[in-house]
């Protein structure tokens, strides 16, 4: 029995060891990619260049907001997220505005859109497979609803993108929107791809109960905000392998707290 516990604690301890390493590793990543948003503010307004002024700029603030985030909401966000979310933004504002490819690498608009796509419709499918396992949310959806809900958050915050992206060329008289109509159609097109193909591998999850890298990285941004996700959660056995201790938290129904203030107003 204690070789059993001995050999639980050492693997135990070794994984609290990697996820140290990782969140270094991250962190370095990360601080790298904002020091080269930096600098490209400092070359652009050195060199006086305009068109590269407003990407590094933009750039900047989105790598630190990850950062802001929590400060403002009380919402932590993972070194993993934060890391993807980081990538996501060196390659679309650095390497596709500043390094201009894409203008000179025809499917890079499409690659980086495809994947936005897919991932929105990953965070959509999350938000919806959480929520649908609440126990103060009376409802519960089928997995084809759950995945319909992911491929249209997909969809609308790539809309919500096009339009400002439309905005600042209005605004600022950028070329974000480089052939108009045809580049804002071939963005939602792949767009929908990419959301599609995450409702499709979140049905499949809900259908079949495989494990998915997605869901253990959700799993663990939920262990890091407890406090302020809506009530329990129902992760049973799952929630074992980040190590969270699972509570049980009873809530009183509304109608009997409206009924307890009323008996208290008539004493």
């Amino acid at each position: 029995m204690n070789d059993k516990n001995t050999e639980q604690n050492t693997e135990l301890e070794n994984k609290l060891k990697n996820e140290k390493r990782l969140e270094y590793a991250n962190f370095l990543f990360i601080w790298i990619i904002r020091m080269i948003f930096i600098a490209a503010i400092v070359v652009s307004v050195v060199l006086r260049n305009v068109n590269t002024i407003i990407p590094s700029i933009l750039g900047t603030v989105l790598v630190f907001l990850p950062v802001l985030i929590p400060r403002l909401t009380n919402f932590h966000i993972i070194p993993e997220f934060h890391l993807i979310f980081a990538l996501f933004v060196f390659l679309a504002m650095f390497v596709g505005e500043i390094g201009l490819y894409y203008e000179t690498v025809w499917w890079w608009d499409i690659l980086l859109h495809t994947f936005s796509g897919f991932l929105l419709g990953l965070v959509g499918f999350s938000l919806v497979y959480f929520l649908n396992n609440a126990e103060n949310v009376n409802i519960s959806m089928s997995p084809f609803f759950v995945a319909l809900f992911s491929f249209c958050f997909a969809i609308m915050c790539g809309v919500f993108w096009e339009i400002f992206e439309f905005s600042l060329d209005q605004i600022f008289g950028t070329n974000t929107q480089r052939s108009g109509l045809v580049d804002t159609m071939w963005d939602l097109i792949v767009d929908t791809v990419g959301g599609f193909s995450a409702a499709l591998i979140g049905y499949f999850y809900l259908k079949k109960d495989k494990e998915s890298f997605f869901i253990k990285l959700a799993l663990k941004l939920i262990s890091k905000n407890d406090s302020i996700r809506p009530s329990l959660v129902r992760l049973k056995d799952k929630i074992d392998r980040f190590k969270i201790e699972e509570r049980i938290i009873v809530k009183k129904p509304y109608n009997d707290k409206k009924q307890s203030d009323k008996n208290r107003n008539n004493m």
